[in-house]
């Protein structure tokens, strides 16, 4: 299990310095060692070229779901995340509201907007409806 997350591995197979936070470099590299170590490229259908292949894209895979997950790439530095608040002695800590019984907070989805433009629909049917009507009264009344 631990050979499924050593990401070690896959920057040495994709030859690629540990400390890369680059997502468009990694994915050049993998396409580039992929296309090296695929069978219908080179001709030569190894044992060896499909394990290293497969493991290839178990630890690709792995890494692009750690980005997901924590927004950097898995041997990146951690640039990208918020530093923690500094607090001072003299600094107060700020006062809890909920007694020390925190809740998760759940992620909402967000509202769709309203649908507002239902009546505007409904009035311009009306309106076309009016406007054939009268056009059509004039023809036979014409008559």
């Amino acid at each position: 299990m631990a050979g499924d997350t050593d990401f070690l591995l896959l920057y040495d197979e994709l030859g690629l310095a540990p400390g890369v936070s680059d997502l468009d470099a990694l994915k050049q590299a993998y396409r580039r060692r992929v296309s090296q170590l695929h069978p219908d490229r080179t001709g030569v259908a190894s044992d060896v070229d499909a394990v290293r292949l497969q493991r290839l894209n178990r630890l690709y895979g792995a890494a692009l779901a750690f980005e997901q997950r924590y927004g950097r790439l898995p041997a990146a530095v951690a640039a990208t995340r918020r530093p923690e608040p500094v607090m001072d002695a003299d600094t107060p800590a700020p006062p809890r509201n909920s007694g020390g019984h925190e809740r998760r907070l759940q992620r909402v989805q967000p509202r769709p907007p309203p649908r507002r433009n239902r009546a505007r629909y409904y009035f311009a049917l009306v309106i076309l409806l009016a406007l054939a009507f009268a056009i059509w009264g004039v023809g036979v009344v014409a008559r």
